[in-house]
């Protein structure tokens, strides 16, 4: 009898024992083949961002509201009168990520001067070209020759009437534009009438306005396609200079 009980005792321990071992092999098995993995993606959004800059004394310098442009080849502001010519390079550049398209302005305030025919305005004689410069690979700006005896041959339009310049620019790309401000003698009746102020004490001023903007385009794709971004966000920039009459303005001597 009690052979047979320890007989079945052993079956139910080896059975246990083969049960046992499966729910530990299986256990084993879960924790073999368990495993967690974790990740992440860091958005970057695109930004827009023009910057104007000019040709300056120390090569291409960003535009301020208070940078003085249209100086003379010393480097000092031209004292204007008929026959003086001003030139500026200018340099839009895309710094952002995302493709835009710009406008280039430049506009003018003053109070003109009363004539026996009525109002006469400063703005109606000076001239003004635009002409491409150059941008290289390396970011390096050649402005364009402007000489003395080629200003009969640029594309003039009065300053009250310039159009502004447009383009599109993609990431790190720049287009350059030496800006050309002439007064074209007229007569002396006419020109003389701007040397002094109505009250004939003093010079008559003009003020030219730089203005760039800046709108969004749609250029950059996402995963589907390229018109995400079909309503632009706008940035603009301005700066300005003033102009005074006067003497001997000559910017190649």
């Amino acid at each position: 009898m009690k052979k047979i009980k320890n007989e079945k005792r052993s079956v139910v321990f080896s059975a246990l024992s083969v049960i046992l071992s499966f729910a530990l092999l299986a256990g084993g098995t879960l924790a073999w083949f368990s495993d967690t993995e974790t990740g992440s993606n860091l958005i970057n959004t695109g930004n827009l961002d023009v910057e104007l800059n000019h040709i300056g004394s120390n090569g291409v310098e960003k535009v301020e509201a208070n940078t003085d442009l249209f100086l003379n080849v010393d480097g000092n502001e031209i004292v204007w009168e008929p026959g003086a010519v001003a030139t500026e390079t200018f340099v839009v550049e895309n710094a952002g990520t995302l493709d835009l398209a710009y406008d280039f302005n430049l506009n003018t305030q003053e109070s003109g001067v009363d004539t026996a025919d009525g109002k006469s305005y400063l703005g109606d004689y000076l001239k003004v070209a635009f002409v491409p410069a150059t941008v290289a690979e390396d970011g390096t700006v050649t402005p364009a020759s402007i000489t003395r005896e080629g200003i009969a041959d640029l594309d003039f339009v009065s300053l009250s009437e310039v159009e502004s310049r447009t383009g599109t620019l993609q990431e790190n790309q720049s287009e350059a534009y030496t800006v050309v401000v002439y007064w074209q003698p007229v007569s002396n009746d006419v020109d003389n009438i701007f040397n002094l102020n109505n009250d004939r004490s003093g010079s008559y001023q003009l003020e030219l306005g730089i203005e760039l903007n800046a709108t969004q385009q749609t250029g950059e794709k996402d995963s589907i396609d390229d018109g995400y971004d079909a309503k632009a966000v706008d940035e603009f920039i301005t700066g300005g200079v003033g102009t005074d009459e006067g003497e001997n303005a000559d910017p190649f001597a």
